[in-house]
């Protein structure tokens, strides 16, 4: 009784010690990941370009944990640096519907050489720039000795032997991934090896693939130690395993067989004496949500647990073992292509249509009535220039989840099998621990001091003095120069200022302001503007990036001495816009009397004068002897005799049901205004009168120039610009089918029979297209595809 009472004790302890801990480490991992994360991926139309050409590009911003397009953020910058980090073109883009696009011209001021384009929102800056694009291109021109090419690849290897879950331990079989890497950190290809012992004996042998990963198994023993014989390209190169053998601790093996994720957690009898009975604890998490397994050894040195690949999210798994004092010992990767939605062009038409080819894209997953945007970069087929790392799948489930650069990240998710699944896992073994650090989660302060931005805020702060005298907030109106809307802005009482939010200036936009002085009359400020942000944000990152896969030798750029040049832009061609002169023929007193012609009822045609008489309409037809109500968000105008209730309003024509609109509505917005007291004209249905009000397209001179003052924004949203496909003196030789560019659309989207149709211009070679996109609220399109033209 009393051992069974002991025992009794003992399993409720333990049962305590699991539960807290478990409780302890999702609590802190959901605290963590509660915060939304962003992710950017550029589809670039090309990764080398030449002098004279346009880098075109279509921005799409992720949530993290849904995959699906970020509506909150509007903001995103996009920067291109040269090799010493110096910037050299800085942009700021509107996104909307997790959609940016726009072009970078690469003029006569670029140096040869690489550079580095990033994208990032400032949200992602509190995660130290996960999520942000950052990829290498280079920039050559044929015609001079380009000093910008990749260093050869020196004999040395770099050698790498990571174990699985993160260390070798003494007694078990360990599984070790390799990767082999040139001076230049490319994979070596198909490289095999040899593993010896020290007594100089073969223990086993593996191979790499092309990107130079591979992995062996291996029975470690802590007292022998191993050296690894590398052959390449007939030569054999010798190194240590150089990772040392643990005597005690544990292993955690992945391996995913017939939809099955099965994990192996493997101690030695030497450790199992140590941690037998104590309570360890397997998470299973993915960036959002966290699953805790109970793990006790008992008397076996192996537990299994299986995991259907169906029910695990899509994309990164990853599995963690924690010790019974809460620390992270061993943890590994493993991708599920389960439940990843792609999407590729069932069919690609291409036809002749007088001078240019139409390309039809034919996609019926696709629902049109769902918010998709397709961009296409139309290359020659043997292009050189379109060496991308990612593509839009790995850059979104792949690359945020892992430490390092992976070389050529988008072969896993092309032309999908099983050989290339595995491929991935033993990428995934090489990986060690994932981007997420159990540090910061556990010792996550929950502060992000760089918000979601939507847009440019102004904060107007006014003088002390010009607080209104009675009590009631202060007013101010605004607009943007290009845009004929005035906004209003209500201070809190007591404020000193106002907020402005959600501002969208282009390049060129001035801010207007005029203050509403207590007698409602509009004055010129005099306030100090705040803006946010007002410089575009340096993204603190160690990502790097891969280096651009097209390695242009200098002999590849001596064939083209001499050649096909770039002769001309269409964009040096412009067009100028018929320019009419007019006198100003509209006076009030003909336009009025025109207006009073066609009407039952009196009309006033808004001018100067009248504006600065009655601010807001409310006043206005006070002056004219009626009654306005418009407390409590609603409006209503009644004639004296108007006694069964308040005149019809209209609006450009339309009986307004909703009056709430012309609560403290602005005079100047207002074209002309007709006032009928009986209703003469609108039949039966406006028996108490009705007051009819049309807009106008608003011209500001007046309004400029005497009662607002101009503000310039330190930071304004670039303008989209136009794509325009260099011309080149030859359209046939080798430096146009390497390097050449025919086109890029950046914004297509689905007609309602599911087709995108495009026209390029006519081609004498085989053309290619690099096609990604999203649709379908969390679908992603991608598609390399290639077509004979003849």
């Amino acid at each position: 009784a009393k051992r069974l009472k002991h025992f009794l004790l003992i399993f409720f302890f333990s049962s305590c010690i699991i539960y807290s801990q478990e409780k302890d480490i999702i609590a802190n991992y959901k605290s963590y990941t509660e915060a939304p994360r962003e992710v950017v991926y550029l589809h670039l139309n090309k990764s080398t370009y030449v002098k004279g050409e346009d880098i075109g590009f279509t921005a799409y911003v992720f949530n993290k944990q849904s995959k699906k397009p970020s509506l909150i953020t509007t903001n995103l910058y996009v920067s291109l640096e040269d090799e010493n980090n110096n910037i050299v073109e800085q942009a700021l883009l509107k996104v909307e519907d997790g959609v940016a696009s726009n072009v970078i011209t690469i003029d006569s001021t670029y140096a040869l050489g690489n550079y580095t384009i990033k994208a990032y929102t400032n949200w992602i800056r509190n995660f130290n720039g996960q999520g942000a694009f950052i990829e290498p291109i280079k920039i050559v021109e044929p015609n001079i000795k380009n000093d910008t090419n990749v260093t050869p690849a020196n004999e040395k290897i770099d050698a790498q032997f990571l174990p699985e879950g993160g260390h070798l331990l003494h007694n078990v079989v360990n599984s070790v991934g390799v990767v082999l890497k040139d001076s230049n950190g490319l994979g070596i290809a198909n490289a095999t090896g040899k593993v010896m012992d020290k007594n100089n004996q073969l223990i086993t042998e593996f191979k790499v693939n092309h990107l130079g990963i591979g992995r062996f198994l291996l029975m470690a023993e802590s007292n022998n130690s191993y050296t690894i014989e590398i052959n390449h390209d007939d030569k054999e190169h010798h190194m240590g395993l150089n990772q040392k053998v643990e005597p005690l601790g544990v292993t955690l093996s992945v391996v995913s067989h017939r939809n099955k994720a099965i994990v192996t957690l493997i101690t030695n009898n030497e450790s199992l004496a140590q941690i037998k009975d104590k309570p360890y604890a397997l998470a299973l998490h993915n960036g959002k949500e966290i699953d805790i397994i109970d793990v006790v050894f008992k008397d076996e040195t192996t537990i299994i647990k299986m995991f259907d690949l169906n029910t695990l999210p899509a994309g990164i798994n990853m599995f963690t073992l924690f010790n019974e004092n809460k620390q992270p010992i061993v943890e590994r990767l493993l991708f599920n292509y389960n439940g990843i939605q792609t999407i590729k062009p069932q069919k690609v038409v291409a036809r002749q249509v007088q001078d240019s080819i139409e390309i039809e894209l034919n996609i019926n997953q696709i629902d049109p009535s769902l918010f998709n945007n397709i961009s296409v970069s139309v290359l020659p087929q043997k292009t050189a220039s379109y060496g991308h790392q990612h593509n839009i799948i790995s850059h979104t489930y792949l690359k945020p989840y892992v430490k390092g650069p992976i070389e050529q990240a988008k072969y896993y998710f092309t032309d999908i099998n099983e050989e290339k699944k595995m491929e991935l896992d033993n990428l995934l073994i090489t990986q060690g621990w994932s981007s997420y650090d159990w540090n910061n989660i556990f010792n996550n302060p929950n502060t992000y001091p760089h918000p979601f931005e939507r847009g440019i805020t102004v904060k107007a702060n006014f003088p002390s003095k010009d607080l209104s005298k009675d009590g009631k907030p202060n007013y101010l109106m605004y607009y943007i120069n290009d845009d004929s809307n005035f906004m209003v802005s209500e201070s809190e009482l007591g404020q000193t200022s106002h907020l402005l939010e959600s501002l969208f200036p282009k390049e060129d936009n001035t801010l207007n302001i005029s203050k509403v002085s207590n007698d409602n009359k509009l004055d010129v400020p005099s306030y100090y503007l705040q803006f946010f942000p007002r410089v575009i944000p340096k993204l603190n990152t160690n990502d790097i990036g891969m280096q651009v896969v097209d390695v242009i030798t200098e002999e590849k750029i001596d064939n083209f001495l001499g050649g096909n040049l770039i002769v001309k832009s269409s964009k040096n061609i412009q067009l100028l816009d018929e320019v009419v002169l007019k006198g100003k023929i509209d006076r009030k007193l003909e336009r009025q009397n025109a207006l009073r012609a066609r009407s039952f009822g009196r009309v006033f045609v808004v001018d100067e004068q009248m504006d600065n008489s009655h601010t807001f309409l409310s006043t206005f037809l006070e002056s004219r002897g009626m009654i306005v109500d418009e407390e409590k968000g609603t409006f209503t105008a009644s004639f004296p005799t108007g006694v069964n209730g308040p005149a019809n309003m209209f609006f450009d024509d339309a009986l307004l049901i909703d009056t709430g609109i012309l609560v403290r509505y602005f005079l100047f917005n207002i074209d002309y205004i007709e006032i009928n007291r009986w209703g003469l004209g609108d039949g039966m249905r406006s028996p108490n009168g009705f007051v009819k009000i049309y807009s106008k397209d608003l011209s500001h001179p007046r309004f400029q120039k005497e009662t607002s003052k101009e503000y310039k924004f330190p930071l304004t949203f670039s303008k989209k610009k136009k794509f325009y496909a260099p011309k080149y003196r030859y359209y046939g030789d080798d430096f146009y089918k390497q390097y050449g560019t025919i086109d890029w659309k950046p914004n297509l989207s689905l007609d309602v029979s599911g087709k995108i149709k495009f026209n390029i211009p006519e081609q004498d070679v085989p053309i290619s297209l690099f096609i990604e996109g999203i649709a379908n609220d969390g679908a992603f399109v991608f598609e390399e595809k290639s077509i004979s033209l003849n």
